[in-house]
Order: C-alpha cells, then sequence, then structure tokens
C-alpha cells in the first residue's frame, strides 16, 4: 500500500490531512481526516492504514454519518474516503 500526505492547518488549530493511497491491487483511493495539533505522524498513518484496511476486508463500506443525521453522535470519525 503506497501512502501519501498532505497537511493543512485550519484556524482552529486542528490540522486537515488529505491522504493519496494506491493499494497492492492498484485500487485507487483518496480521503481526508482531521487531527489534533499534537498527533504525531506516526499515529496519522498508523490510523489512516488501519481504517483502509478495514475498508479493503469489508464487501462494502459506508460513513457512518450519513446514517445518523439528526442524531447526537457517540463516536466522531473525523474520516472520509472516496474511491478515484
Amino acid at each position: 500500500m503506497e501512502l501519501k500526505l498532505q497537511s493543512k492547518k485550519l484556524k482552529s488549530g486542528k490540522h486537515q490531512v488529505k491522504f493519496h493511497v494506491t493499494t497492492s491491487g492498484d485500487e485507487k483511493m483518496h480521503g481526508y481526516t482531521l487531527v489534533d495539533a499534537g498527533t504525531t505522524l506516526k499515529k496519522v498513518v498508523e490510523e489512516i492504514t488501519a481504517r483502509l484496511l478495514k475498508i479493503q476486508r469489508s464487501d462494502s463500506y459506508q460513513h457512518s454519518h450519513l446514517y445518523n443525521v439528526g442524531k447526537k453522535q457517540e463516536y466522531q470519525s473525523n474520516f472520509m474516503v472516496f474511491k478515484d
């Protein structure tokens, strides 16, 4: 899995991390995650990699926020991924 990252500091102090992924099967994806300023690069890469592996193992993947409109979120994802 090849992973490329770009980071942008937001006014809130958090960082928006944009990533591009090419899997071993030549599947291409891109996405975004929101991280706190103190989060290490290693932690960001581990989180992105773990989530992408989970997506690859599942038959279908849906963004959880799409099914929680109007409900109080118990868990904030801060993670979006799209297939190219």
